[in-house]
């Protein structure tokens, strides 16, 4: 909750400063940011860092809608379901769709196209995870998860325009560029690498002539690593990739899902595109982004047994009632689970002697 407050506030915050304009102080002396870019220097790094928060509030949203407190299905009537929405529970519905409409508002205002394609990539398999999960274990039936799949389709057909106009990459053509020459000096020092943190002094050495300006970063950061450390982080990266999917399989499991498992999902989801944004720029080594990185990770592969305790908890309950209850509540219990057991039991008749 505090990481999604935080995306909150820097969402907001980097609306005010693409409606105040390049010169508004909200910008805090930052002369590089051009769009939205909250109190981060790079709109890439910040869009960065919303898309990794964006499946965890979608995840919440999946988890809550349709579900009451004690995570139990609601009636089986629509008007039952859409009632809930007015409720104080389903106002959380409420808010994490409004925390979802401004990080998707903010990603946009960003002008990154790494961060908007990346939203849409997101979106998709939110979608994929989510949509027939609803609730916990689909509340809204088929009829929900065909509306959820037509809302997400939407969302994506209207945001693919902006992606195309509105959203900037100044250094498309550059990077191909530093990635041919990155890969020459990768050849030169493979296996061992130049060296932890020496691609900014190594790197000129192989630096085209077109290229006029300092490249201090590869914009690459796994081909930054192996120019670095040479065989090392490729075995680290395969690794990764085994626990990571490890991960996934660890975490999907057939039964309804309870609401941690969804968070667990959404962070899973978030590390995905993360994956994928910092193979077109350096996320990983902005201290922020590392740090919610690695709480990503946390959350994803934390050992997760909510389900069983809630199903322990459900039958510790159900003793406790039974054994509280009187001869005739039990028999009248045991009645409605078994149809062949009298739900009622005459009443011992007194003798007339003790009338």
């Amino acid at each position: 909750y505090i990481v999604i407050g935080i995306a909150v506030f820097q969402a907001a915050l980097g609306l005010m400063q693409y409606g105040a304009g390049p010169n508004s102080p909200l910008y805090f002396g930052n002369e590089y940011a051009k769009g939205a870019s909250g109190t981060w220097l790079n709109q890439d790094h910040y869009a960065g860092f919303l898309e990794m928060v964006f499946p965890v509030a979608l995840a919440l949203m999946a988890a809550t809608v349709g579900m009451n407190k004690n995570k139990k299905r609601q009636p089986s009537n629509w008007r039952s379901k859409l009632s809930f929405m007015s409720s104080v529970k389903g106002n959380k519905t409420i808010i994490y769709f409004s925390i979802i409409v401004l990080i998707i508002l903010a990603l946009i205002f960003t002008r990154s196209r790494a961060g908007v394609g990346l939203a849409m990539v997101g979106l998709f398999l939110s979608m994929f995870v989510f949509a027939n999960r609803l609730g916990g274990n689909n509340v809204y039936g088929s009829v929900g998860t065909v509306t959820a799949v037509i809302i997400v389709l939407a969302i994506e057909i209207g945001l693919a325009p902006i992606l195309d106009r509105f959203s900037v990459d100044p250094l498309e053509d550059l990077r191909w560029t530093i990635y041919g020459s990155s890969m020459a000096g990768v050849g030169s020092f493979f296996p061992l690498g130049s060296g932890a943190g020496t691609f900014p002094t190594v790197y000129p050495i192989f630096q085209p002539l077109e290229l006029d300006h300092f490249i201090n970063r590869a914009h690459n950061d796994y081909l930054e690593w192996i120019f670095d450390g040479g065989i090392l982080p490729l075995l680290i990266f395969a690794m990764f990739l085994v626990l990571y999917i490890m991960g996934w399989k660890k975490l999907w499991i057939p039964q309804r899902w309870a609401t941690f498992r969804f968070i667990q999902a959404g962070a899973g989801i978030g590390i995905f595109l993360m994956i994928l944004h910092t193979l077109v720029d350096f996320n990983l080594h902005k201290p922020a982004n590392a740090v919610f990185f690695a709480f990503m990770l946390a959350v994803f592969f934390k050992h997760n047994t909510e389900e069983a305790e809630l199903v322990k908890h459900s039958r510790r309950k159900k003793r406790t009632r039974t054994k509280r209850m009187d001869h005739g509540e039990a028999m009248a219990a045991a009645a409605q689970e078994n149809p062949a057991i009298p739900s009622q039991i005459d009443e011992p008749v007194e003798p007339e002697n003790n009338r």
